[in-house]
């Protein structure tokens, strides 16, 4: 039997969790992604229980797949500075509490930037950070986000999530989200070759470490080390190069998450084009 796609998009919970997953089953989506707190602060809010129940309801309801939650930008677990690297353990250790009360087991962190300390030192704070993070946890997943490559990122190429994942503590419970502008901004031509991209992921990393995906395409070309997003066949990537990804059944049982411009209305019309590619 064919899988069917947990298609979704990124999703405003400021009118509550059961808001949010009725909003994504009136755009035919079956899973969601969310952000635990302010996306730029860390200003937070205790989850309701009465409104995580109704959410819960909604999306056994409509056969929904895995949920991701993404960790605000503040995050810097490569920072060489004690207090912001101190306040990026204490938003994931809160966090993953959080996103559990949900059902919500996956929470999606950009490794973090090492400021010009170096790619080493910044991959040793980002192990010291999870260990740290999933010793004083017991619930939920940490994925690293593959990003672009721009300015002093850590996490651009496949070896270094492979060593960060294997330097942990606790391998089996870091993952990763694959963005596929951030990995064509990287030089990964998902857009011709995207089985070839996931092979080497697969060799490098292990594709039992992925656990989801973020869908967009680009507003640069492949290699540009740029972080713009575009709707799905506006960009680089374009609709043959998502038409590929989409062949590709190893991806089939994720979630696959938009992050395109436009809102809602157009994550409805992207969904439904996805659809098609089923």
């Amino acid at each position: 039997m064919k899988q069917t796609l947990y298609l979704g998009a990124h999703l405003s919970t400021a009118g509550g969790f059961a808001r949010a997953a009725e909003t994504a089953v009136g755009i035919g989506a079956n899973t969601f992604q969310f952000f635990t707190r302010n996306p730029r602060g860390a200003q937070t809010k205790a989850v309701d229980s009465a409104d995580a129940e109704t959410a819960v309801a909604v999306m056994n309801s409509a056969g929904f797949g895995p949920l991701v939650a993404h960790a605000p930008y503040i995050v810097n677990l490569a920072s060489a500075q004690a207090r912001i690297w101190d306040l990026a353990v204490t938003v994931l250790q809160e966090d993953l509490a959080k996103i559990a009360a949900i059902g919500c087991s996956y929470l999606i962190v950009h490794p973090g930037s090492h400021t010009g300390s170096g790619i080493a030192a910044g991959t040793e704070r980002v192990v010291a950070a999870l260990d740290e993070v999933l010793a004083h946890t017991d619930t939920g997943m940490i994925l690293m986000e593959t990003m672009s490559g721009m300015g002093t990122e850590v996490g651009a190429k496949f070896e270094q999530l492979a060593e960060i994942i294997g330097r942990t503590s606790r391998p089996e419970r870091v993952g990763v989200c694959l963005d596929t502008c951030h990995l064509y901004a990287a030089g990964y031509d998902v857009k011709d070759d995207f089985t070839k991209v996931l092979d080497e992921f697969d060799r490098t990393v292990g594709l039992a470490h992925l656990k989801a995906m973020h869908l967009n395409d680009s507003k640069f070309g492949l290699g540009s080390k740029k972080d713009r997003h575009a709707n799905l066949g506006e960009g680089s990537i374009g609709r043959e190069g998502f038409a590929n990804i989409l062949r590709d059944e190893r991806i089939h049982a994720l979630p696959l998450i938009l992050e395109t411009p436009g809102g809602v209305e157009n994550y409805r019309s992207e969904i439904v084009w996805l659809r098609t590619l089923e």
